[in-house]
Order: structure tokens, then sequence, then C-alpha cells
């Protein structure tokens, strides 16, 4: 499970700022994704690396917001 208790240069804990290029690589790499997904379920669910996370269990692997069969 990945740490989220790096703090960002927003200030905040648990929150991913892909405007800080280096933040986004790190969270690109931790969570398996590409920037673009990243980007994509941050404007869906909002900066929280847990709901990020739990966002993009239920993506398809090629990216596409339909959920993925359990």
């Amino acid at each position: 499970m990945p740490d989220y208790s790096r703090e960002n240069d927003s200030g905040g804990l648990n929150r991913i700022n892909v405007r800080n290029v280096d933040e986004q690589r790190h969270w690109c790499e931790v969570l398996g994704v590409s920037a673009h997904q990243l980007r994509n379920a941050i404007q869906v669910v909002g900066p929280l690396a847990e709901d990020v996370e739990r966002y993009l269990c239920f993506v398809r692997p090629d990216g596409d917001t339909e959920q993925a069969a359990p």
C-alpha cells in the first residue's frame, strides 16, 4: 500500500499536486499510472491520494472511466 504521509508543496498531507513535476512523477510511480491517468483521476475524485487510489482500482487499464467487472 502506498505511503500517504508525504507532505507536498501545497502544504497538505495526502494531497497530490500535479502542478509539481517531481510530485506528479512520484505519484505516477507509486500508483503505477501515466500522468494523464493521474490527472483524470484527480479531476474526477479530487486530490486526496486515498481517493485517487480507490478510483484507479476501478478504472480499466486502458484509462477508460467505466468500472471494471468485479
